[in-house]
């Protein structure tokens, strides 16, 4: 009797399951891995109220003065719960493997079926049970503390277009380079040909400590110093701040106060907002507030959009192509766009390159003025 109602307790999860990832990969061409993500979290959860449903009300016989009574529902309850994390884990599984082996679904090069398989199970569990430890200061801390590359190297492409529709392109390198707290880079312009040698430095110790920066420009001859009060003002007239293109779009949790935050319906999204601590900070930075979709998968923005004082939108931030290079998720196109202008900068990044050696001094502000040459190492190592 309690073999006959355990499963027809507990295959209900599994039809729910099954169901859900038919319709999903029916109605999305993205990689199975993709649509597995995309499409369990919200009916995983929603078959774990129903297991917690279901265990309760037959734990209720645990009460009951008669023995037997108090098995069954003590094995229901049991049953109801393991089939549940059976079917989480064993139905994405088969689904995969299915759409691999017999659809010729195309499939993801990295890592291996077993890891993939692994850190799926891994964050449907956590997205179910754990979504609503979400803070905003968490998730803010989260982005902050996102996984960069130790030492990178990366052509820079940046597109300007105003608001008649007319392009402009320049090309730069970036060098960066995270030991520890410590954030490095270097943003070096290549093209066109009025731009050539201009430079741009920062040096960021880390948290609590005030960021320097410099700006080079060979007319004058020197690297030239940027206050901390003029860090949001326009990155060589582009739509991006110099602070923006500094901070990797991590939020500096010295800067900001996070007000409100919510994970969305399909429980990869998190919409957070902050505000500036100060008054004297959202003049340096230029903006008064901010509301993020942040992707809780890699911890990276998807889209920020900033606003004055009175909750007027200024700009929109959107990361629209991330990259997995070397393990790290990477913003590899970021399009920035001010809506009083009607201006658009957008920035592409090719050619990276990680696990590169650099001479320090590629980051002394007393040396930008002889260009990369042989400083610019780039070697593997």
């Amino acid at each position: 009797m309690f073999a006959a109602i355990a499963l027809g307790v507990g295959i209900d999860f599994a039809i729910h399951l099954v169901e859900r990832l038919r319709t999903a990969a029916a109605e999305s061409s993205q990689p199975v891995e993709q649509i597995i993500i995309d499409a369990l979290p919200p009916v995983a959860r929603a078959c774990l109220f129903n297991s917690a449903a279901l265990g309760l009300g037959f734990a209720v016989l645990l009460a009951s003065n008669l023995p037997t009574l108090m098995r069954f529902g003590g094995l229901v309850a049991l049953a109801a719960f393991v089939s549940y994390i059976a079917a989480l884990l064993l139905v994405p599984a088969l689904f995969l493997l299915r759409r691999r082996w017999f659809e010729r679904r195309p499939t993801l090069s990295t890592p291996s079926v077993a890891a993939q398989l692994s850190l799926l199970c891994l964050g449907l569990l956590t997205s179910d049970l754990m979504a609503e430890s979400y803070s905003p200061q968490s998730v803010a801390q989260q982005v902050a503390d996102r996984t960069e590359h130790v030492a990178s190297r990366r052509a820079m492409v940046m597109t300007l277009v105003n608001r008649k529709g007319r392009s402009e392109e320049r090309r730069a390198v970036l060098h960066k380079w995270v030991d520890d707290d410590r954030s490095r880079t270097r943003i070096t312009f290549d093209s066109p040909r009025k731009f050539e040698g201009m430079a741009f430095l920062s040096d960021d110790p880390g948290p609590g400590s005030i960021a320097n920066r410099w700006m080079y420009l060979p007319t004058s001859g020197r690297a030239r110093r940027i206050p901390a009060t003029r860090r949001g003002q326009a990155f060589f007239g582009t739509d991006f701040s110099y602070a923006d293109i500094q901070s990797e779009l991590k939020f500096d949790m010295d800067e900001w106060t996070f007000t409100d935050g919510a994970l969305d319906e399909t429980g990869t999204t998190y919409q957070l907002a902050g505000a500036a601590i100060d008054t004297k900070t959202a003049r340096a930075l230029g903006y008064a507030a901010f509301e993020a979709d942040i992707d809780t998968r890699n911890w990276m923005p998807r889209r920020i959009t900033f606003s004055d004082a009175r909750g007027n939108s200024l700009k929109t931030i959107e990361v629209t192509e991330v990259t997995i290079i070397d393990g790290i998720p990477t913003a590899t196109h970021i399009v920035a766009t001010q809506h009083r202008k009607q201006h658009k900068t957008a920035i592409t990044f090719e050619d990276i390159e990680t696990s590169v050696a650099f001479d320090e001094r590629l980051f002394d502000a007393n040396l930008v003025t002889r260009g990369l040459g042989h400083l610019d190492v780039g070697a593997a190592q």
